[in-house]
């Protein structure tokens, strides 16, 4: 994978920086759903540190011609993010298992440290594998800006319909939650953010693949931070979408079903990002 292909992966993979266990409360009273977005939108722009957590299962089962295939991706990963500094990383393991297949494992790595950008990626058996790059000016906002991902769901968000569901407490902290309901334009556009397209055949008719969806965001109500939201959603596949001759599937039917949630913490507090100490030898790359 090019250094250029493996730090944008590793960036939008980050769809959602939130997660955690909760538990249920009673419907808030005085706020409307709008305001508390627009709330959460005003807080992010105050957000100078961070870190995140997110976790992501992707889970797929075709069968055809009377055979079943399974096939199962999950990915991990956290990081942190100093904006004044310039500075973040992102370390992040993802394992896919296949009927017929060993399971594979692989971890990714980016960091950003000192104007440089480092990636790294390493599967069992193989040494580590780490490239560098030199940034040149204005790259900092450009990746920032692709990063925030929080930001990028808000601002779409403004064009959504959003629903004030309850409150619930994440990691002893009161929060609003807010239920969206996009259209599947928009669904399909917040699930791109995470590359949720990636390894599906281009120019699918999204709308009618996705039967089922849930979005929620947990927003606290002592800072309006999100710290944690969730998305889950089901696809109904055919052989075109999986270009599959129709020849060769006889009787078909295929289902992915996605879940994504993560944290965000620690805001606006002192964080400490070092670069790992294998990547002290990555090989320069120049910049595409």
């Amino acid at each position: 994978m090019k250094a250029k292909t493996l730090v944008v992966v590793l960036l939008l993979a980050v769809l959602l920086l939130s997660g955690s266990a909760c538990d249920g409360g009673e419907a808030p009273v005085g706020m409307l759903a709008e305001e508390i977005r627009d709330e959460a939108i005003a807080a992010e722009a105050e957000l100078d540190t961070c870190q995140f957590g997110m976790d992501m299962t992707m889970d797929m089962r075709i069968v055809m011609d009377g055979e079943t295939f399974d096939s199962a991706m999950v990915i991990d990963a956290e990081g942190a993010i100093d904006k004044p500094n310039e500075e973040m990383y992102m370390d992040m393991t993802m394992i896919m298992e296949m009927t017929g297949e060993e399971d594979m494992e692989m971890s990714m790595a980016v960091y950003i440290v000192e104007d440089w950008m480092y990636a790294g990626q390493e599967m069992p058996g193989e040494p580590a594998m780490w490239l560098k790059m030199l940034m040149p000016e204005g790259m900092w906002e450009q990746i920032s800006e692709q990063y925030d991902i929080v930001a990028q769901h808000l601002d779409v968000l403004l064009g959504v319909e959003v629903q004030l569901v309850g409150t619930e407490t994440v990691d002893g902290t009161e929060c609003y939650v807010l239920e969206v309901i996009p259209s599947m334009e928009e669904l399909w556009a917040l699930m791109q953010l995470a590359g949720a397209g990636e390894g599906l055949p281009p120019g699918l008719d999204f709308e009618e693949l996705i039967t089922d969806f849930s979005i929620r965001y947990w927003i606290a109500k002592d800072t309006y931070f999100t710290l944690k939201s969730a998305v889950e959603l089901t696809m109904v596949l055919t052989p075109e979408d999986l270009g599959i001759p129709p020849e060769l599937a006889g009787e078909f039917d295929a289902t992915a079903d996605m879940s994504m949630t993560g944290i965000m913490h620690h805001f606006n507090e002192a964080v400490s990002i070092e670069l790992p100490p294998e990547a002290e030898a990555a090989e320069e790359i120049p910049m595409p």
